[in-house]
């Protein structure tokens, strides 16, 4: 029977540690799975019309800051033929400074700029159109970070209403999306999702 040596047994134990370590680490990862992805994929789009957690005054965010942009910040994106080929496209950007955004529970503290393309229309309650968002956020969730290359379309109404009249919107957002969250793809062409919040409306209608 052949013996094992021991630094043989050191070098298997110390590969076995560090696949075991990665393992760990990225499952602790904000974005370690589809699921994850369509969650942030979904607490996106709430921070395009509902702004950051911490809003001190309806309407303005106080952690997140508009900007311009422009056709030349999609190039790389999954949905640059899209704004070439379909426009006009408007342009913004989104600059988060330790943003806190959350959707359905979980808590997103965003780092980063996002661009937007939009070609969007209004609608009674609302708006309706694409929005493609493209960028880069260091994402922190339950105090793990990690970087994210987000890049989504959305192609949905965008439905919000006071009805109470009491500055607290219902938003209905319902169509098609699709991201890719650093290797993760979401695809729903049943896209639904709904919220309360103020209006961070950023769009000029």
């Amino acid at each position: 029977m052949k013996k094992v040596k021991k630094g043989e047994v050191i070098k298997m134990s110390l590969v076995i540690l560090v696949l075991i370590t990665l393992v760990f680490l990225f499952s602790c990862a904000p974005i370690s799975s589809e699921t994850d992805a369509a969650n942030f994929t979904n607490a996106m789009a709430k921070s395009f019309f509902a702004g950051d957690e911490n809003k001190t005054k309806f309407i303005l965010s106080t952690t997140i800051t508009v900007g311009t942009g422009s056709n030349a910040d999609f190039t790389t994106s999954h949905f640059y033929s899209d704004i070439t080929s379909s426009g006009p496209f408007a342009y913004l950007s989104l600059t988060y400074d330790n943003s806190e955004v959350t959707y359905d529970g979980t808590t997103y503290i965003l780092d980063g700029k996002v661009c937007l393309a939009f070609k969007i229309s209004s609608i009674s309650n609302g708006l309706s159109g694409d929005i493609v968002a493209y960028g880069n956020l260091t994402v922190t969730k339950n105090n793990n970070t990690q970087d994210i290359t987000f890049d989504a379309k959305y192609s949905a109404d965008f439905l919000y209403t006071d009805d109470d009249n009491n500055d607290v919107y219902d938003f209905t957002f319902s169509g098609n999306v699709e991201s890719y969250v650093n290797d993760f793809v979401v695809e729903d062409s049943s896209w639904s999702i709904t919220f309360s919040s103020d209006l961070f409306c950023i769009f000029p209608f």
